[in-house]
């Protein structure tokens, strides 16, 4: 069993190929009340708002995207564009971004076998944050492990039958 230490670790080593880990939104452990809506906007401390969805198309006239600070950008329920870190979907996002880093055979892909930094325990740690956050009721990393467990029962109980 890791410490929250150890699992942030984790997190930063394996930020340096996904960079959106390095926020400091995704750090273990997380514990919330509530995702935040896609429809919603954050109220910042400065005054300013912003939302927790911007859209960005996936196509070949936009540049390609940015890391924005608190954002992840890939593909959900309101299309392409940037989920913001305190929404599901932007672990959805981030769980299959690094489940494409590895092969089906569980071998390193290129990016993490030659970056020495990432260590595949990390991998393993920030995986598993990663899926049971996706799988969540709330942004709360013990009630997510439990939510897990429970999709997992359910994926294994609709096979059996």
């Amino acid at each position: 069993m890791s410490t929250d230490s150890e699992n942030n670790a984790s997190m930063a080593r394996v930020g340096r190929v996904i960079p959106e880990l390095k926020s400091p939104l995704v750090l273990y452990p997380l514990k919330r009340e509530n995702w935040l809506d896609l429809n919603a906007t954050i109220n910042n401390e400065d005054g300013t708002s912003t939302p927790a969805f911007i859209p960005y198309k996936k196509d070949p006239g936009y540049p390609a995207p940015t890391v924005k600070e608190d954002y992840v950008w890939g593909a959900g329920p309101h299309s392409w564009g940037y989920y913001h870190l305190l929404t599901k979907n932007a672990y959805e996002v981030l769980h299959y971004r690094l489940l494409k880093e590895a092969t089906p055979a569980g071998q390193w892909c290129c990016i993490l076998s030659s970056n020495p930094a990432v260590a595949r325990e990390d991998y393993d740690v920030v995986k598993v944050i990663l899926y049971n956050r996706s799988k969540a009721s709330i942004p709360d990393d013990f009630q997510a492990q439990a939510d897990a467990v429970d999709d997992a029962r359910g994926s294994a109980g609709r096979g059996y039958y």
